[in-house]
Formats: structure tokens, C-alpha cells, sequence
């Protein structure tokens, strides 16, 4: 069918080249106006930038906002990519300074430069560059938990190397070796020590397990305790003890209707330090290996195994 175009109008193309050709304008002019206050800025002394921000109609605070994308050589090569909004181009700016504070100078700026390159265009909005700065805290948050970790650790002396994979408590912690997650199967010899002792201080005092865990700066810390449900407030006990928290108990499944004692059925006695997400993974069985399968899904190295001994990779050992 073909278009019918009154008289004095455009097309549906040549509204779209109008609308295009005046965004095109809009972009230049805001980088333009930026340069020019930019140099405004730089020629004239503190007293008449007050007076020029006066002028112009400006806060303080909007001026040196100006200054920042005008003076910004890393967005001012690449103009003609830029997206033809204030707050984009000073959130950028605000990315690069965070980048080079972060990075350094010369690979911050690099880092900037490339992203600008391959991500933005002058239909890149707002909501990208917010969501750049907030992926780039998360490095910078996580960057600093695990050197905040490292000092605590290195506040105690450098750890030592240890050959092979199995070692007492002492040993561990007297080489300064600090885990992130843990498996407890207790012999039936502590268990019997431990059901004995009638506070969780008791236990830490004779099986001080807490002094080679990682702390929470670095992310969440996991135990997984092996026990009965007889033996249920010995594990809670434990897990106190060892510095975590109680998160849930997982139980075998049950394949009876109605409700029946699980006095002499194998759970296991979930606990956290830091942060928890809830968590739905299940323990295929009470087989060694299944269960370290699953710590591993749950928790990050280093991972120790109290109790039991295994050849798996990355896990050290711990008897007595």
C-alpha cells in the first residue's frame, strides 16, 4: 500500500534522520559545553569561578561536575561514542577514577579506555555504567575482605608447609593453617568427651578447633557436623564451639507415613559463619565421599576433614 503524505509533512525515514541528526547535536553540545566550562575553570581563580558558577546558574557541585567530564582525556578521544547525557558522562568519569584508584594509573586508565571501545555508544544509558561501577565495587569489596583476611592471619606469622595430608590439631595449629570449610565426623571417643562437657566453651578449651578457622571477611565459612539425632545437642555444642552458627539439620529421607522416632538415624548438623544464602542441596548419602561432594558444593577451599582421613585433592586431614 502505498504512503499518503499530506502536504508540509515528512516521512516516517525523514523524521527519523531529523530526530537522529538533532540527537547527534545534543551529544556534541554537551561535550562541547563541558570543555568550554573546563577551561573557564582552569583560567580563572577561585573568586571568579564562584562568580562564573553565578552566573551561568550553576551550584558549585554541578560546576565541578562539568569540569569532570571536560577534563576527562580518556572521554574526550572518543567523543563521537559517547552518549549525549550529563549523568552517563559523569558516572563515567567516575568510573575511570575509580578504575585508576584501583588499578593504578596507566592499567585503570587502559582498563577505561578499553571499555569504552567495546561497550559504549551513544545509545548507552545510564543504568549500564551503574551497573559497571556496581560490578567493579564487588571486586574492589572482595580485594579487600581477603586482604583484610591475609593481614589477620599474617598478624599470627607466615604459615608453614606441611608434607602429606594428614596431621593432629596441634599441628595445624602451630603451622597457622586456617580452612574455610569443615567436615566433622567425630570418633566415638570425642563424641563421649563431648557429650560429657556441659558448655560449648568447655569443648573449645579441649579441642580448640576455632583456632584454624578463616574469619568471614573473605566470604562464608561452612561446618558440616556428622552426629546422631540422640547426639543432636552435642553437635549444636560443637558447632558454637567451633565458632559457627546453626543453620539446619539435614536428615536421611523417610519412606513411612506419619511421624516416627529418628533416635539412632545418621543427620548432619549444618552450621555458618558470615553470610547465608539458603540452600537446598541435598547429601546423596551418608558415604564419605558423597559428603565431601556436597561440603564442596556448599563451602571454597581450604577444607579440612576432622575425624576420618581421605586421599580427595584439597582436602587436609585432622585426627585428634
Amino acid at each position: 500500500m502505498n504512503e499518503v503524505i499530506l502536504p508540509n509533512t515528512l516521512t516516517l525515514n525523514e523524521h527519523v534522520k531529523r530526530i537522529l541528526q538533532a540527537k547527534t547535536e545534543v551529544q556534541k553540545s554537551i561535550i562541547d559545553m563541558a570543555i568550554v566550562i573546563n577551561e573557564a575553570v582552569t583560567q580563572l581563580d577561585d573568586t571568579s569561578q564562584n562568580q562564573l558558577a553565578e552566573k551561568i546558574g550553576m551550584s558549585k557541585g554541578t560546576l565541578s561536575k562539568w569540569v569532570s567530564i571536560g577534563s576527562n582525556q580518556n572521554l574526550l578521544n572518543y567523543r563521537n561514542k559517547l552518549p549525549g547525557s550529563f549523568s552517563t558522562l559523569y558516572e563515567l568519569t567516575n568510573l575511570d577514577r575509580q578504575y585508576q584508584s584501583h588499578y593504578g594509573e596507566d592499567e585503570g586508565s587502559q582498563k577505561f579506555v578499553t571499555l569504552i571501545e567495546d561497550k559504549i555508544t551513544p545509545d548507552t544509558e545510564k543504568t549500564f555504567v551503574d551497573q559497571t561501577m556496581r560490578e567493579h565495587r564487588e571486586i574492589v569489596r572482595d580485594a579487600k575482605t581477603t586482604d583484610t583476611q591475609n593481614k589477620i592471619e599474617n598478624a599470627f606469622g607466615k604459615s608453614t608447609e606441611l608434607q602429606g595430608n594428614v596431621f593432629n590439631l596441634e599441628k595445624l595449629i602451630s603451622a597457622k593453617k586456617y580452612f574455610s570449610t569443615f567436615v566433622i565426623i567425630p570418633t566415638p571417643e570425642q563424641l563421649s568427651r563431648w557429650r560429657n562437657l556441659e558448655l560449648d566453651d568447655y569443648i573449645y578449651e579441649e579441642y580448640p578447633l576455632a583456632d584454624i578457622r578463616k574469619t568471614s571477611h573473605s566470604g562464608t565459612l561452612h561446618c558440616v557436623f556428622q552426629s546422631t539425632m540422640n547426639d543432636i545437642e552435642t553437635a549444636l555444642k560443637c558447632l558454637y564451639a567451633f565458632g559457627f552458627n546453626y543453620r539446619d539439620t539435614l536428615i536421611p529421607e523417610q519412606n513411612i507415613s506419619g511421624f516416627s522416632s529418628l533416635n539412632d538415624s545418621t543427620v548432619f548438623v549444618r552450621g555458618v559463619r558470615g553470610i547465608s544464602k539458603s540452600n537446598k542441596l541435598p547429601i546423596k548419602s551418608s558415604n564419605l565421599q558423597h559428603l565431601l561432594e556436597y561440603a564442596e558444593q556448599l563451602g571454597t577451599a581450604p577444607y579440612l576433614l576432622v575425624g576420618e582421613k581421605t586421599k580427595r585433592k584439597d582436602w587436609l586431614c585432622c585426627i585428634e
